[in-house]
């Protein structure tokens, strides 16, 4: 498992992943000029996540360079969120948000109504912090409730220790 910065090649790939359907009613659709603009956005970086050298994630961290160094997983997916990979998944992308891009809080969104999200989130340390009501307007028209969830280093590194010393 790897994660490494997304190539303008990569952009198929990261397009299909948003149009599929069990991941197009809790990500925004996107666009290639979207993606290309996260590329060249000295405060993003889009990262392609691969499991046997073959990519299937993605996330795009923003918010690189706040003076309060927190970090922002804007939007992530898996190309198949079934696969039983999310916690490998989430693991690699919290140990890349603070190892390499060096943040202090990683914080994201989610859907109130995607709860399995919300639990793998927090199985990985996550708190919900607050609430946006009604804050997501889907393509659809419908709105949802989005939940704020952080991550700080300190509590990662105690959580990560832990896992490693059970098993």
């Amino acid at each position: 498992m790897t994660i490494r910065q997304a190539l303008i090649d990569d952009i198929p790939f990261i397009l299909s992943i948003t149009q599929n359907p069990d991941n197009h009613g809790f990500i925004d659709a996107l666009t290639a000029d979207a993606l290309r603009a996260s590329m060249e956005d000295p405060n993003s970086e889009l990262v392609i996540w691969e499991q046997a050298g073959q990519a299937a994630g993605f996330c795009i961290y923003t918010s690189l360079n706040h003076p309060s160094d927190r970090v922002y997983l804007d939007t992530l997916a898996l190309v198949n969120p079934s696969s039983g990979h999310g916690r490998k998944f989430l693991t690699s992308l919290a140990e890349y948000g603070f190892q390499t891009l060096n943040a202090f809080r990683l914080w994201l969104s989610v859907a109130a109504d995607n709860p399995r999200a919300k639990r793998a989130y927090e199985k990985l340390g996550f708190q919900q912090e607050g609430v946006f009501r009604q804050h997501w307007k889907r393509a659809d028209g419908s709105r949802t409730d989005l939940f704020m969830m952080g991550l700080l280093r300190d509590d990662w590194k105690q959580n990560d220790d832990q896992v490693r010393h059970t098993g």
